[in-house]
């Protein structure tokens, strides 16, 4: 992908560890990037602030699948807009909570 296509394109440039979460048809698909990439505007980038993890954040994205498609509008595949997700209210983790998460997600890690 150059510089130019960059500029001329709906592509955002995504960094490692960015959260993806892509919405429409009554599905959600969410996943972390490990590689950098780019995305249209059919996928919902985010880049997590300064003590939120992506993993934690993944997780939450998850659980408020039935909010997200429900807020969904279009046609035939239903879509939700980027400025809907931006909106969204969310609960900031607390330091058990972000830890457990951690801990879990190592044991996926390991088992996997």
């Amino acid at each position: 992908m150059t510089e130019l296509a960059l500029k001329e394109c709906s592509l955002r440039d995504n960094k490692v560890g960015d959260v993806l979460l892509q919405c429409m048809a009554q599905q959600l698909k969410t996943s972390i990037l490990n590689v950098r990439g780019t995305t249209n505007q059919a996928v919902c980038a985010c880049t997590p602030y300064s003590g939120i993890s992506n993993v934690y954040l993944l997780t939450l994205l998850k659980a408020y699948k039935r909010i997200f498609i429900g807020m969904g509008a279009g046609g035939a595949q239903p879509n939700i807009s980027r400025e809907k997700l931006i909106a969204t209210v969310i609960a900031l983790p607390l330091n058990r909570i972000e830890l457990s998460i951690r801990l879990t997600s190592s044991c996926h890690s390991v088992i996997n």
